[in-house]
């Protein structure tokens, strides 16, 4: 018996791929947005933040054993746009980047049915001393889970 859920698997899958090779990111957060635009640690910077948001029901995607799940899903590219030529075109490798990741194998390994690049988010500015420069890029991971075991594809 699996003790992580469908979708926590998902989520941890997605930072894998996101941390991936050929990265422009030099760390790979979940749920992290605060302490990243506080702490002040240039290390961390260009980094991408995971967060999950609503999780919903999608009968598409249900049958009389499983539950239809789909999942909305924010990626933020967060980097020190300081010195850049043009401020916020800093994040645009950041951005290639996660849609090329998070399209490729929509799946995640077969643990998803499919993802959806739902959109973009304009660039935040974070006026904190440096220029940090936030992007938000939207998806929706559709998914299933064994009635009753959320653990368990459906």
């Amino acid at each position: 018996m699996n003790e992580l859920s469908i979708r926590e698997q998902i989520l941890r899958a997605i930072a894998v791929a996101l941390g991936g090779d050929g990265s422009p990111a030099a760390a790979v957060f979940r749920s992290r947005l605060d302490q990243i635009r506080s702490d002040g640690d240039e290390s961390a910077l260009p980094c991408f933040d995971i967060s999950p948001g609503k999780e919903r029901d999608d009968p598409d995607a249900a049958d009389h054993d499983a539950w239809g799940r789909l999942l909305s899903v924010d990626v933020r590219a967060i980097v020190d746009g300081t010195g850049h030529e043009y401020g916020d075109g800093a994040l645009d490798p950041m951005y290639l980047f996660a849609v090329r990741s998070m399209m490729c194998d929509e799946t995640f390994g077969g643990l998803a049915i499919s993802t959806e690049w739902t959109g973009t988010d304009e660039p935040v500015f974070l006026p904190e001393g440096r220029d940090i420069i936030g992007l938000t890029i939207n998806f929706d991971v559709k998914f299933a889970v064994k009635r009753g075991d959320p653990a368990e594809k459906g």
